[in-house]
């Protein structure tokens, strides 16, 4: 159980961390090219 607990927590972290880029270089991105 702990071990799954730990891969889980880690691929949310993954995801989580993942569609915070996304979200930045999206806001980041869009200004200049607008």
């Amino acid at each position: 159980m702990q071990r799954i607990l730990k891969l889980s927590s880690q691929a949310a972290g993954r995801v989580i961390t993942d569609g915070f880029r996304i979200l930045v270089t999206e806001r980041v991105i869009t200004p200049e090219s607008g």
